[in-house]
């Protein structure tokens, strides 16, 4: 489960979900090294979000070999829902932390991602506040857990 998941406004609407996976795989691929955690984390939503058999297929051989500069442009030119991009996002900031660390390739990339779909720098910053924060509550909650 993440973050957005619980806030049933911020669903993300099936005709943008083929393209965020493969934007999302994009930025998997962005160190040219795709983790397992990176995998899973992909084609974990691919599976959540039902895309279909052949948007699996080509959102794995993205995790593998990558994509142009114009399949992205032409990923980020499909999402047709505004509030897509706030969701993508957020998938984003989570996935690049998978690995436990955020490379600037990836900061780099979640930057364009954000300026080319016009978010505002003041939300990027609210949103990288509340996935921060989501992610310490779930780093405590898994330590108290384990500590019981």
């Amino acid at each position: 489960m993440d973050l957005f998941d619980t806030i049933p406004e911020f669903s993300l609407p099936a005709e943008d979900r083929g393209a965020c996976c493969k934007i999302l795989a994009h930025l998997a691929h962005a160190d040219l090294d795709v983790g397992l955690g990176e995998r899973h984390f992909v084609e974990g939503l691919a599976a959540r979000w039902e895309l279909s058999d052949g948007e699996k297929a080509e959102v794995a051989h993205l995790l593998e070999h990558g994509e142009s500069q114009a399949d992205l442009d032409k990923h980020l030119a499909s999402l047709r829902n505004r509030r897509s991009a706030l969701v993508l996002l957020e998938k984003m900031m989570l996935l690049a932390q998978t690995d436990g660390r955020l490379r600037s390739e990836e900061k780099a990339i979640i930057a364009e991602v954000a300026a080319r779909l016009e978010v505002p720098q003041a939300t990027i910053e609210a949103l990288e506040r509340w996935v921060s924060d989501g992610l310490a509550w779930l780093h405590r909650g898994r330590q108290l857990a384990a500590n019981f």
